[in-house]
């Protein structure tokens, strides 16, 4: 078998789909690229069990923020993206008092940043790294982020807006197809890499966050949502135990 994340299957996927017994597809989007008879199933992609699952309430309690404003999320994945940083960085001091922030930077940039804006955040809410993101997902209203396979994943079953900012240099562009499938299901805005210094990303995904357009995408999420099982790692789980069953592998 194989899984495939992205919108846009990778070489060995186009390769290899025709010749396995199942292709499991984070996005139903990647069938179009697969030859006919490909044996697929639109399964999403596995996040942890515990995304989606705290409360609103749950997620400001913990990050200890105020329930009547908007809060931002921003994500540049394990390793943080200095691109966002930077663009965020900039823009910081004109934060609107309507928003608030979760910041993850990544391992590298966070010393730096914590010298330059930690004593203007709350405590907890600027980190390198969160073991429990499963409650700034429930905190947020709108997210900043790459647009990685997982990442959009999280994002869907958290129920996420988002604003993209793709990696340009990602193997086959495959976060920027991963953002304009996001942005097509209405689900997602973009901002492309090399606008991230002239664009204001706070300030816009505050605008977002404030407005019916939020809403809308949380709305296109849910919809997005009941096209696929509610739990992937659960699906591709049972499907391959009946694969193993039918070649006799498994009593």
């Amino acid at each position: 078998v194989i899984q495939e994340q992205n919108s846009f299957p990778g070489l060995t996927t186009r390769r290899y789909a025709n010749k396995v017994d199942r292709v499991y597809l984070g996005f139903g989007e990647a069938l179009s690229h697969l030859k006919p008879g490909v044996k697929a199933v639109n399964t999403g992609n596995p996040v942890r069990d515990e995304i989606g699952l705290p409360s609103r309430e749950e997620g400001l309690a913990h990050f200890q923020l105020s329930s009547s404003k908007k809060t931002i999320l921003i994500l540049g994945g394990s390793q943080g993206s200095r691109s966002i940083n930077n663009s965020v960085l900039k823009d910081f001091e004109n934060l609107s008092s309507e928003c608030q922030l979760i910041w993850q930077t990544g391992q590298s940039d966070f010393e730096s940043i914590r010298d330059k804006v930690g004593d203007r955040m709350e405590d907890g809410t600027l980190f390198a790294f969160h073991d429990r993101i499963e409650l700034a997902y429930a905190a947020a209203d709108i997210a900043i982020a790459r647009a990685g396979a997982l990442t959009i994943a999280e994002l869907l079953v958290s129920e996420t807006p988002a604003l993209l900012a793709p990696y340009p240099h990602a193997a086959g562009d495959h976060q920027t197809k991963n953002a304009q499938m996001s942005l097509t299901r209405g689900v997602a805005e973009i901002v492309e890499d090399r606008n991230l210094n002239s664009e204001n990303l706070i300030d816009k995904a505050c605008q977002i966050a404030q407005s019916s357009k939020c809403i809308e995408m949380r709305d296109a999420i849910r919809k997005w949502n009941y096209e696929r099982p509610p739990r992937a790692s659960e699906t591709i789980c049972r499907d391959l135990v009946k694969l193993l069953r039918e070649r006799g592998k498994l009593s």
